[in-house]
């Protein structure tokens, strides 16, 4: 059912970007970015870590706050675009579709060079098979992941023109990190030790203003 409405979801897209209308382009622009976003997520599971892979994959329900920032998202577009259209007329979208398209592709390089190591839920107890991954993006910064998700969030709404939600966006991303990073460090410190914590002295985050430990 979740990748028959995803499938959807994205037909959908594409046939609102076709329509004659700016209000159906960038609506079936967001529409499709949303669907390519959650099915490339169990794409990648199911290639690098089959073993893993289920619906929970999608990442579609993985919390209430998500759904009302999705809604939420959604209404700001439609009441902005007949109230206020003149937020609308701008082409900033094309910057928030750039951001887009480079956190994708970060994240799912994070997934490539990750492949079974990359888990969507924090493991409480190492894995037999986890390795510490210090190569290809995780060379450059740590946590590529959780800064692809981060400006991936942040550009959807840029892309849809909504400044509130961009603002509401970006404060969210950034305090669900701000506690996740390091509860998560503090456990790949227990998991690998010394070796993680030279790691994470030559590699910084890139999320700003995360603490670490």
């Amino acid at each position: 059912a979740t990748a028959f409405f995803l499938g959807f979801s994205m037909c959908l897209g594409l046939w609102l970007l076709s329509c004659d209308s700016e209000f159906a382009f960038h609506l079936g622009l967001y529409v499709f970015v949303l669907a390519f976003f959650h099915t490339s997520e169990f794409t990648v599971v199911a290639l690098y870590d089959p073993p893993n892979c289920s619906v929970n994959s999608f990442m579609v329900n993985h919390s209430s706050a998500y759904h009302i920032a999705t809604a939420a998202s959604f209404t700001e577009f439609i009441v902005e675009y007949y109230f206020f259209p003149s937020l609308k007329t701008c082409s900033v979208w094309v910057l928030g579709l750039v951001i887009v398209v480079a956190g994708e592709c970060v994240r799912k390089a994070a997934f490539y060079y990750a492949r079974h190591n990359f888990t969507h839920l924090i493991q409480d107890a190492k894995r037999p098979n986890h390795k510490l991954v210090t190569t290809g993006i995780y060379s450059y910064f740590r946590h590529p992941g959780y800064f692809g998700w981060f400006w991936w969030s942040i550009g959807t709404q840029v892309l849809c023109m909504n400044p509130i939600c961009t603002l509401a966006f970006a404060y969210a991303s950034w305090a669900f990190f701000h506690g996740r990073i390091p509860f998560e460090e503090q456990k790949l410190i227990e998991f690998f030790g010394d070796e993680y914590i030279r790691y994470r002295k030559q590699t910084p985050i890139l999320i700003p203003f995360i603490p670490t430990l």
